[in-house]
């Protein structure tokens, strides 16, 4: 299935706000239960909120400090998958296979809770496929995980 760079981008502002969400759980400032009560409402102001997976949802509509274990993995991991999301509408340099990622980028960068997103949206453009198309994504499954390799010529790879 082929997506358009607004779908990308879209999903990649979903995904940053649920990394994002994450962050705010094991940040004790002042103002991350207000931030964290704002994301959802901020979407949905965008017309975005048709976009947000029910699961998804229920992780933005949990208080802050309330968020289960399970719940934050999640929002992690999509964190993780904005940043290659954002990649692929070339917002980002190619992402570090080991490193984790800086929310502080994804907020600034994706423009989270800022007005100007649709911008982002309606500027955003995939990358060319040419040159490297060899990929990783780190697939989580609860206590197992596996990677996933390919590029056109070979077809993907689990290990």
């Amino acid at each position: 299935m082929h997506r358009s760079s607004d779908e990308v981008a879209i999903q990649a502002i979903i995904f940053g706000t649920l990394g994002f969400r994450a962050s705010l759980e094991v940040t004790e400032h002042p103002r991350s239960s207000e931030i964290c009560s704002r994301l959802l409402p901020w979407l949905e102001q965008l017309n975005l909120g048709d976009h947000v997976e029910e699961f998804h949802r229920e992780i933005l509509n949990t208080p802050h400090g309330e968020l289960p274990q399970e719940f934050e993995t999640e929002a992690v991991w999509r964190g993780e998958a904005a940043y290659f999301l954002g990649w692929a509408i070339q917002l980002f340099d190619k992402p570090h296979h080991t490193m984790f990622i800086d929310p502080g980028v994804l907020t600034d960068d994706l423009r989270l809770l800022q007005p100007n997103v649709n911008e982002l949206i309606s500027s955003a453009r995939l990358r060319p496929q040419k040159g490297d198309r060899r990929l990783l994504c780190v697939l989580p499954y609860g206590e197992e995980s596996g990677s996933v390799w390919g590029d056109s010529n070979e077809g993907a790879r689990i290990s």
